[in-house]
């Protein structure tokens, strides 16, 4: 077969089924689709970067086929209904299961993001998000006895994406999974996230939350250092600080050993990026609730238990600090941050906040009016939720976001946010129907 790259002519004397079987060996290929969706060609990774070296005319196809949700391949047939026919697409090489698009598709042009804590509240939304860009998404878990993908259930996307087990600790485990699927991006939402746990192991929550930063970093540097890369920073680093409100620029004093881990991680990126030019991005994200949020989170503690006493399975809510102000938000809206953090040119770091703050005991008081209910019959103050060190208030202050990015969240009200988690709560416990998105 003979194919001009500048031009996009081939042999029209090939068929489709024998393209089919040259692609099923030759992984690192596309196809080639005429104005009539005849097949008339691929390219190889090698054709399209000499073609991006000599500012050959791929501009219109790259653009197409980067822009456009994938064409799926069964049993060597084509499925054309997605193909404009005033255009010329490139198609890439997909798996015959009917699922996933192939890793190895021409690496200039393909979307392939990889999430770890893909199991969790924010990877399991951030795979929502991405998934409806036309991404490929893989995701990294950790292998355990409990190991559970209820979340990615209940948003029905778990037979969109591809898993992958692998451990953050191990340097060399990161490596082959970004050897093997060759992420464009990749987001580490990975971590241990509950902060009453880190006081009781200290130790294990700053492997997963700190120092597995640096395992990331390390891999992307020493693989490929054009991936860009997200990490998940946290409000807990800025602590009890002296400001109202804390930006990018507030100085951090972290009061548990998971703001501590977090610190560790969010410095350790700002340090790859200054000192290996790679595009390393922060989103310090404030408290982000959803019907996802796990049962041991406060929030998420509220609504389930309001809405088991609305419906005579419960009698009570033991809590903790009920004075504790914190700044709550939406966690889809939040995943959105995160994305847009890795379209910018350049790489920096994001205070992600709604600017307001809430006592937990105003979310109780809250969550119960909606139910029609009176907190303080069903109230009950449980000293061992108490941290050996708490934070008394934290407020964003996401200006910059907003002005850089272009980000503003859809839910910032409190009230709307509890109505989203208490009506999912509800539904859950009387239909166990799938979580519904608010866009």
């Amino acid at each position: 077969m003979k194919i001009d790259i500048r031009s996009l002519t081939v042999d029209e004397n090939v068929t489709f089924k024998d393209a089919f079987k040259i692609t099923s060996r030759t992984l690192r290929t596309a196809f080639v689709l005429d104005k009539n969706h005849r097949f008339c060609g691929i390219i190889t990774d090698g054709d399209i970067r000499r073609a991006l070296m000599t500012s050959a005319k791929m501009e219109d196809p790259i653009k197409n086929y980067y822009n456009r949700d994938p064409v799926f391949i069964k049993d060597g047939k084509l499925n054309k209904q997605d193909v404009n026919p005033e255009e010329v697409y490139i198609i890439p090489v997909l798996n015959t299961d009917d699922r996933v698009i192939d890793y190895k598709t021409p690496k200039d042009l393909r979307r392939v993001a990889f999430v770890s804590g893909i199991t969790g509240q924010d990877g399991a939304y951030l795979a929502y998000f991405l998934v409806k860009k036309g991404y490929t998404v893989v995701g990294g878990y950790r292998r355990t006895s409990n190991c559970s993908f209820e979340k990615l259930k209940r948003l029905n996307i778990l037979d969109k994406i591809r898993l992958e087990n692998f451990d953050i600790t191990d340097l060399s485990s990161i490596m082959r999974i970004i050897e093997k699927c060759e992420p464009r991006e990749i987001y580490n939402l990975a971590a241990q996230t509950f902060v009453q746990i880190s006081f009781d192991e200290p130790y294990s929550t700053s492997m997963y939350t700190g120092l597995s930063v640096i395992n990331f970093l390390e891999a992307i540097r020493l693989t490929d250092p054009s991936i860009k890369f997200y990490q998940a920073s946290s409000s807990e680093m800025f602590g009890n600080t002296d400001q109202p409100k804390q930006s990018e620029n507030t100085v951090f004093r972290p009061a548990s050993p998971y703001a501590v881990a977090k610190l560790f991680g969010h410095l350790s990126t700002k340090n790859y990026r200054n000192s290996y030019n790679m595009f390393c991005a922060s989103g310090i994200l404030f408290n982000h609730e959803s019907p996802l949020r796990g049962l041991e989170f406060v929030t998420r503690k509220i609504t389930y238990n309001a809405a088991q006493i609305k419906l005579g399975l419960s009698k009570e809510l033991r809590i903790g600090n009920l004075k504790a102000k914190r700044d709550w938000g939406y966690a889809y809206d939040y995943v959105k941050s995160m994305w847009l953090m890795l379209q910018q040119d350049e790489p920096d770091d994001y205070v992600i906040g709604t600017g307001r703050a809430y006592s937990v005991e105003q979310f109780i008081q809250k969550t119960f009016e909606y139910l029609n209910l009176d907190y303080k019959k069903y109230l009950t103050i449980d000293e061992t939720y108490f941290r050996p060190a708490d934070i008394e208030c934290l407020t964003s202050h996401p200006e910059k976001a907003i002005k850089k990015l272009g980000w503003n969240p859809d839910v910032t009200l409190l009230d709307k946010l509890i109505k989203i988690m208490v009506d999912a709560d509800l539904d859950y416990l009387q239909n166990k129907s799938e979580v519904k998105v608010e866009n």
